[in-house]
């Protein structure tokens, strides 16, 4: 988590997304980016996409993917497959707008906006997904900061 962190920090993405996305990706695949869906689905990866990442991606290709998606709304047909149903925003471009925005300084709202255009998790998954990235908020503020983690 530590390299996708310092990736997402170099690539400038705003720390309370890259704390909301870690917290999905906690969720999904507890960081491996070989880990193939649960149940036999066609998802892989660090956020088990079925578009855009593909068995065999390594950690720094699956997390490239990812800045890509979150920094270049035409990119988002590999990755963001709907912006409506769910995430409050009517279209996926509204919704990337709003988590990788700079003014929004609230890691929990963009773990749901994240969460529902990204990964369309049920409900009680979005609960675990919000626990993660509070976590991960304590950590790396604390990392941030010169702690070790």
């Amino acid at each position: 988590m530590n390299y996708i962190y310092n990736q997402f920090k170099r690539a400038g993405i705003p720390y309370d997304t890259a704390i909301a996305v870690m917290g999905n990706i906690v969720h999904e695949s507890q960081g491996d980016p070989r880990r193939r869906q649960v149940g036999g689905g066609p998802g892989y990866g660090l956020l088990q996409w079925n578009k855009g990442t593909e068995p065999g991606d390594t950690l720094v290709a699956q997390t490239r993917g990812i800045i890509s998606a979150l920094k270049n709304p035409a990119s988002q047909s590999n990755y963001w497959y709907h912006g409506g149903a769910g995430s409050g925003f009517r279209t996926g471009a509204d919704a990337q707008k709003y988590i990788m925005s700079k003014n929004n300084y609230n890691f929990t709202n963009k773990t749901k906006v994240f969460s529902s255009s990204y990964l369309r998790p049920g409900k009680p998954h979005l609960e675990d997904r919000i626990k993660s990235s509070r976590l991960l908020a304590r950590l790396y503020k604390e990392y941030n900061k010169g702690g070790i983690l």
